[in-house]
């Protein structure tokens, strides 16, 4: 997908909308209840390419920090 795509495809939703993308780690690591996807907050550019980076939600992290 090319960044034109992608903001054409974001362009039709709405505009407060939070923008998420799958945690496969957490996933594939089975931590039972986690929300496996992370929020989007930022992009970089890495070998050509735009690159989506991502925080847990805040709730998230609150739980962790609860359980240590």
């Amino acid at each position: 997908m090319t960044v034109r795509e992608l903001m054409e495809m974001l362009a039709s939703m709405p505009a407060d909308a939070v923008v998420v993308f799958p945690d496969t780690y957490a996933e594939s690591e089975g931590w039972g209840d986690v929300d496996p996807y992370m929020e989007v907050d930022g992009v970089v550019m890495h070998g050509g390419r735009a690159c989506l980076t991502g925080t847990e939600c805040e709730e998230d992290e609150e739980e962790d920090e609860e359980e240590e």
